[in-house]
């Protein structure tokens, strides 16, 4: 991988099937600084849309394009936000079964300095999406490269029924800490919900991914908020 050398990538956006997508180039002067961007571009396209995407396997996808040297980076979104399709022309993964699977990579040490390289990003993804009902779907690209495929479920409606308010239905103490704190700010970023509880950005967003599967909470701007449901469930878990 080539060090300190203009990177740059491509976002086309499909706001409908029917027209051309938008497309937008990103570019940065450094491998840290366009993971950054293009994550920032995409998951601002995919909450404008109104997807259900969550931040944290669209940043470890993105961060996987370093295994290409960010070749033809290509990031393609589709279905009101709710499936990405990030795509290369680097080297391809030969083996996609074990490449989804915690521990085995192909990292260097110059890639290390950039990405952890422990193995974890595809694996990461994979069950970010699996606990809202996506999936993760890995394919070789046409004329070499990759092609990864995320897909969740649309946001349900705010009149939906979305769960079980049954005392069997349970959350863990972590999400209870994160409701708790919504409520007592009105909404709050997932940078600022991380550094309030003192967890790792990684383990609130999976916990916030569960959430917004639920129903529970939803976006306002930068911000995530309770929903009239999440409200509901709040007070009904914390009065038993």
């Amino acid at each position: 991988m080539a060090a300190q050398k203009d990177i740059t990538g491509k976002l086309a956006v499909y706001t409908t099937l029917t027209r051309p997508p938008k497309v937008e180039q990103v570019q940065s002067g450094s491998s840290v600084e366009f993971i950054a961007a293009m994550t920032k571009a995409v998951y601002s396209a995919v909450s404008t849309l109104g997807g259900n995407m969550p931040l944290l396997p669209l940043r470890e996808i993105i961060e996987n394009l370093i295994h290409a040297d960010f070749t033809c980076a290509t990031v393609t979104i589709l279905d009101a936000g709710n499936q990405v399709v990030v795509s290369d022309q680097g080297k391809g993964i030969p083996d996609k079964q074990r490449a989804l699977m915690p521990g085995f990579t192909t990292a260097t040490e110059e890639m290390r300095r950039v990405i952890k390289g422990v193995g974890s990003g595809l694996w990461t993804a994979k069950n970010a999406l699996a606990c809202i009902g996506g999936e993760l779907l890995i394919e070789d690209n046409l004329d070499g490269g990759t092609v990864v495929t995320l897909r969740c479920p649309a946001p349900l409606a705010e009149d939906t029924p979305s769960l079980d308010l049954a005392p069997t239905y349970s959350v863990s103490d972590q999400a209870k800490k994160i409701l708790l704190l919504l409520a007592e700010l009105g909404g709050a970023s997932e940078q600022t919900i991380a550094r309030e509880l003192r967890i790792s950005p990684d383990e609130a967003n999976l916990e916030m991914c569960y959430l917004k599967a639920k129903s529970l909470l939803s976006r306002q701007g930068e911000n995530l908020v309770l929903t009239q449901s999440g409200l509901k469930f709040l007070d009904k878990i914390f009065s038993e």
